[in-house]
């Protein structure tokens, strides 16, 4: 059992929403001027879900179910970011999940 499949366990027993997680983000590279169509997997998503590289908002958003978000990427400087995604009060970071390059 998967990280997030064992989140999902626990949250189902508990009867509350899901535990909020990132398991990947792909591709992991993008360039400075955005726009790159980002997936990112995971647990908990839903239409409440915001998701930042670094401190910009996604220009776009789809979540596509629970585990699954398909966002384009804003631009940045290059270098490595935080992805975070937050749903209300929860949020979950995945630290230097994307690189910008040049």
């Amino acid at each position: 059992m998967n990280q997030t499949e064992a989140a999902l366990k626990n949250a189902k027993k508990k009867k509350r929403l899901p535990v909020l997680l990132i398991d990947s983000v792909t591709p992991a590279t993008g360039a400075i001027g955005g726009g790159a169509t980002v997936i990112i997997t995971g647990a908990g998503f839903d239409t409440r879900t915001v998701v930042k590289f670094h401190d910009g908002e996604v220009t776009s958003l789809s979540v596509m179910g629970a585990g699954k978000i398909i966002c384009k990427a804003p631009a940045h400087a290059a270098g490595k970011v935080n992805v975070t995604v937050v749903r209300g009060d929860a949020s979950a970071i995945l630290t230097d999940g994307f690189e910008y390059t040049g």
